[in-house]
């Protein structure tokens, strides 16, 4: 999650589509941005901030389950 978050794995991992089809638009929409006007940096730092909030949050446990109420198992 905290690698490959901007491109929203963690959230589709979760089964969380919304979040990661947002973490594309928004990944799409901060590389138009960077292009155009150099703004794009801002939204790109802003969506890794989020990520890796989230991916801290997972690793704690505090997502016990996938949004199918699938079981998540942490591995190591």
């Amino acid at each position: 999650h905290i690698i490959f978050g901007v491109f929203g794995f963690g959230y589709y991992y979760r089964g969380d589509y919304e979040k990661a089809k947002n973490c594309w638009i928004m990944l799409i929409a901060g590389a138009a941005g960077m292009i155009i006007c150099g703004l794009g940096t801002i939204v790109i730092l802003v969506c890794q901030i989020i990520n890796i909030v989230e991916a801290i949050k997972l690793f704690e446990g505090k997502y016990p389950v996938d949004s199918f109420g699938r079981e998540l198992v942490q591995e190591f």
